[in-house]
């Protein structure tokens, strides 16, 4: 379920392409998690410090009914709106749908896609134990009720989706304001990225919403999933939209190398902008006078005034 705009996403946040940029542009945690995650570990995802902090007890196979259901969902959803109005950030609004689309992806693995034995997944625990671990996916499985459909009984770790819903759909409007906030974040984090970031977050949510109802016992669709899919799919073309206006508008213009961390030698340097390469999310960069070309992002080109030069 990776898609190339989490790829698109994560390497103009992260500079992917340069790994000695990266290390000066973000943390070290935010670059494994997104390396997790590309590399499908999405229980590992799942594991991060970030991971447990947000989602507290709601994955716990020996969780309580109550910690496992609508409850621990709406606790989680609270501490990742929090989280997000404390570090309002592209970076932090990454990291939150990353660990709900790990979440999701787990969802689906371990009820359509998967070819092995996902140990837990369906195991039957006897004694008490078993008691307090079937009341939990009761709990989780009326947590996922919406309008008035029921999701299927057989479902493997409803609390997955709960998961996702609590870490993409409830905090939405805090992860795209996050997202899209460059006041905190410096010009390292600035548009196109932030862009991109807000995408493909709306993304995922559609994706949680479209998951969610696929485990629905009703024929019909759901009217407020149907909303919310049409929500989130809209703003995440829009999203994708503005983006490119903004990287449309360097090519073949004469710019300055400003803000780079990794190689502070060459801000200050004179060329070309040439092609964007959006898997890569950074432009060709041609010096002036001649000399080996570069990839970097549009947030290390300011256009200058000057006179036309060819590409």
């Amino acid at each position: 379920m990776l898609r190339d705009l989490d790829r698109l996403a994560a390497r103009a946040l992260l500079g992917e392409e340069d790994p000695e940029a990266s290390s000066a542009d973000v943390d070290a945690e935010t670059l494994r998690l997104w390396q997790l995650l590309a590399r499908g570990a999405y229980g590992a995802v799942l594991d991060s410090p970030l991971a447990v902090e947000l989602l507290g007890s709601l994955l716990d196979a020996d969780t309580s009914a109550t910690a496992g259901g609508a409850d621990g969902a709406a606790a989680a959803s609270v501490r990742a709106k929090a989280y997000l109005c404390a570090n309002a950030t592209p970076t932090a609004a990454a990291t939150v749908t990353w660990i709900g689309a790990a979440a999701l992806c787990r969802f689906v693995e371990r009820n359509w896609t998967s070819t092995a034995a996902t140990p837990g997944a369906s195991v039957e625990v006897a004694g008490e134990a078993g008691a307090a671990v079937a009341a939990a996916k009761e709990h989780a499985l009326a947590a996922l009720s919406v309008d008035g459909e029921t999701a299927y009984v057989l479902l493997s770790s409803p609390e997955l989706l709960l998961a996702a819903r609590a870490m993409l759909l409830e905090p939405l409007a805090e992860l795209t304001a996050a997202a899209s906030s460059t006041a905190a974040s410096g010009a390292e984090e600035a548009a196109p990225a932030s862009g991109l970031v807000a995408s493909s977050a709306c993304w995922w949510a559609a994706r949680a919403a479209t998951v969610h109802e696929w485990c629905l016992t009703g024929v019909a669709l759901a009217p407020s999933l149907e909303l919310v899919i049409s929500k989130c799919m809209r703003a995440a073309t829009d999203g994708l939209a503005a983006s490119a206006a903004v990287t449309d508008g360097l090519c073949g213009a004469s710019v300055m190398v400003i803000n780079l961390g990794a190689k502070p030698e060459l801000n200050g340097m004179l060329g070309t902008a040439g092609r964007f390469d959006a898997q890569r999310g950074r432009y060709s960069f041609k010096p002036q006078g001649g000399g080996e070309g570069l990839w970097l992002k549009p947030d290390n080109l300011l256009k200058v005034a000057n006179e036309a030069e060819p590409r």
